[in-house]
């Protein structure tokens, strides 16, 4: 079953999905193309790697966005700002977090999800050489995505700089022990 602009404006807000609300809310009274729109939600409310592609995607997908020579719509104006006044304080509340629900999804690739994954396995709370073991381990034994390169070494190696851009990221936390921080 479909939801209606509203119901799916609703959701977004009850579901605190940032990126989301932050594109749309960029997209009011305004068209802009997916670079302008891309900056716009960098500069504001993330970072320069933050990938907004898989959220214009969504948006589209779901009809709540248009594109139109090359540039980007709200396709209900009046209903979204309707409902940005109705849920101020939630929207301030959204709109101040760091990362919202959902946002790491399209952020991050299949080795970076399973370093996170990892890391969870341990109960979040993990020393580095036991994640690099419990990754090594994997590589040896031809499992996870580290495990398809030609050479193990390489594959060890990758593993260890994409943990540090990770944490250089603020997806990880690494003091004393490393973590995925609230």
């Amino acid at each position: 079953m479909l939801l209606s602009f509203r119901d799916q404006i609703s959701e977004i807000i009850r579901n605190q999905e940032k990126a989301k609300l932050v594109m749309l809310k960029e997209l009011a009274g305004r068209e802009m193309s997916a670079f302008d729109l891309a900056d716009m939600v960098r500069q504001k409310y993330y970072n320069v790697d933050f990938n907004t592609y898989p959220f214009v995607e969504t948006l589209k997908e779901k009809s709540l966005i248009e594109e139109r020579e090359g540039k980007y719509r709200l396709v209900d104006e009046a209903t979204f700002s309707e409902l940005l006044s109705a849920h101020q304080g939630e929207v301030e509340k959204i709109l101040s977090m760091d990362f919202g629900k959902g946002d790491f999804v399209g952020q991050l690739r299949e080795q970076e999800k399973y370093i996170l994954f990892k890391v969870l396995c341990f109960g979040n709370f993990v020393t580095m050489s036991d994640l690099y073991n419990s990754i090594f381990d994997d590589i040896d034994q031809g499992n996870g995505p580290f495990s398809g390169y030609r050479r193990s070494s390489y594959g060890k190696q990758r593993a260890q700089e994409i943990t540090r851009n990770l944490v250089s990221a603020g997806f990880l936390k690494a003091d004393g022990a490393v973590s995925i921080p609230n």
